[in-house]
Order: structure tokens, then sequence, then C-alpha cells
């Protein structure tokens, strides 16, 4: 029985270890991504515009320079979700997000992000200084950015501030994620009609 005792004790142990393994769970992490254009909204047709593009740098600040999903409560309480992160570097979504949009509503294919090669030569650069971009789960996302055009031929610069807020359509994350896509798509509108206006006014 003496010889029983040990391996008694080490046969429960290891029943409560595995037991405890088995109720403790890590919890599934979610993926999401910015998309260039949402269900929501019809791509427009654009007339095409006769120009080249280059696009960047696009800064974020340093707080949505993460993995993690930043949101904001009543309080103004910052929360970073641990389980709820984008699927890629959110810098990089948001450049792509602004080219594709930006192609789209400039009707032109010569959208370059920079750093640009030497034998490019743009018409245009937009440079991007976003101050803001998250949101509250189950109401709305928040855009705020300030932006540089200059026009390379004649040295002009526009620079402006938008402000955007846009109403999340669903509940939990997909949902805020998919009215973030829809502010950038406001923000590449904002600035095609910029470029656009600016182009007619100097032929």
């Amino acid at each position: 029985m003496n010889r029983l005792k040990p391996l008694l004790i080490w046969f429960c142990l290891l029943l409560i270890t595995l037991l405890t393994g088995c109720s403790t769970r890590t919890p599934v992490t979610n993926y999401y991504s910015l998309i260039p254009s949402t269900p929501q909204i019809k791509p427009r047709t654009a007339q095409p515009l006769p120009v080249a593009v280059a696009l960047g740098p696009i800064r974020i600040p340093q707080q949505l320079n993460r993995p993690q999903i930043v949101t904001r409560s009543d309080t103004f309480q910052v929360r970073i979700a641990e389980y709820e992160r984008w699927s890629g570097d959110l810098q990089e979504e948001m450049t792509h997000v602004l080219s594709s949009q930006l192609s789209q509503n400039l009707g032109t294919e010569k959208i370059i992000i920079t750093p640009w090669p030497r034998s490019y030569t743009p018409n245009w650069q937009i440079m991007v200084d976003v101050q803001r971009f998250d949101g509250q789960l189950d109401e709305a996302a928040f855009l705020e950015a300030r932006w540089v055009l200059t026009e390379k031929e004649t040295d002009l610069i526009l620079t402006g501030f938008s402000r955007y807020q846009e109403q999340v359509e669903g509940a939990g994350y997909p949902a805020l994620v998919a009215a973030q896509s829809r502010l950038l798509e406001a923000l590449s509108r904002e600035i095609a009609e910029q470029i656009r206006t600016h182009n007619q006014e100097g032929l």
C-alpha cells in the first residue's frame, strides 16, 4: 500500500493538471483588413484624368502603430483589443486603400506609393498625416487627417484638414472596420476633388 501511495498522488496531480488545462482555453484571435470598396457604396465611374500621382508618406500616430485595434469609450478611455487585430501593418493597409480609391476617383492607373523610382515623374504628390483613426464599438468610427498636395510642375501646394465620422452599421469589430474603410473612401474622394479642381483651373 505504501508503494502505491506515491503513484496515487502523482496520478491525482496529473489529472488535476489535465482538467485545468482543458478548462482554461486561450481566446481566439480575430484578424481584420481594411478594404478598398465596401458593399454599401457603389463604385463611381470617374472621368479619366491624365495625371500621375505619388502617394505618401502616410503617417499614423504611435498609439495606432500596433497590431491590435484601438477603440475609445464614452469616458475617453483608450482600449486596445488584444484578440482583435489588423491582418497586416495598419499604415500599409491605409496607404493601399487610399491608393485604390484615388485610382478609382481620378480614373487613372498612374498611382505609385512613395518612394518612387527616378524614372517616374508624378504630376502630384499626396502626403497625409493621420491624427485620429479609431471608433466606438457599435456606434461610430472617426478619422482626422491633415493632408498636403503638391503639384510638381508649378510647385503649387494645397493643404487641408479633414474630419469624418461614420456610423457603424452592425455590431462588433467587423462593422467597425467596415466603417473605417468608408472613412478612407471619403478622404480619397475629397483629395481627388481637390486635384480635379486645380487641374481644370490649370488648363
